[in-house]
């Protein structure tokens, strides 16, 4: 992936000065389809892309590409998860070129977790995402049961109440 570094480097400064700015992104990881050998290749089961290889992208809600970098498997030392350090090292690069904008992140169960949360909230980032069930830590939320049986109570009563 060196190879392509600098190429990702240069389209990332692009990205950033053309870029549309919000104050909203979503970041997500998308595939790139290759099915020759490569020791970067990912393999994604039940994806409709599922050979290729993972980037990491931050964009708008248009869908502009505000930062992206590709996944090289386990080369860099992070002290978090991985979707964790994913979502803080594009926020980062983000405030880097935007510092005075205040920024909101959307992302999915893959990323979301309350050590991110309250990271990026001392970054003055607020985050909104899914969360998985055994991501909530110690968080005083309510089991998936009573959510569900909560919510067939409410269908059931009538309209307006």
């Amino acid at each position: 992936m060196a190879k392509v570094r600098t190429l990702l480097d240069f389209l990332n400064e692009k990205f950033f000065m053309y870029a549309p700015i919000e104050k909203s992104c979503s970041i997500d990881e998308s595939m790139i389809p290759y099915y020759g050998r490569h020791g970067c290749k990912q393999h994604i089961h039940g994806k409709p892309i599922r050979f290729g290889f993972k980037a990491w992208t931050a964009a708008t809600r248009l869908g502009y590409c505000l930062h992206a970098d590709l996944y090289e498997g386990k080369s860099e030392q992070r002290s978090t998860g991985l979707g964790e350090h994913v979502v803080t090292k594009m926020m980062e690069a983000m405030k880097k070129e935007y510092p005075e904008t205040q920024f909101s992140v959307f992302c999915d169960n893959f990323f979301t977790s309350p050590t991110l949360i309250s990271n990026l909230q001392d970054k003055n980032i607020k985050v909104t995402g899914t969360v998985r069930q055994n991501r909530i830590d110690k968080c005083p939320l309510m089991d998936v049961k009573s959510v569900k049986k909560e919510a067939k109570r409410l269908l059931r009563l009538p309209f307006g109440h």
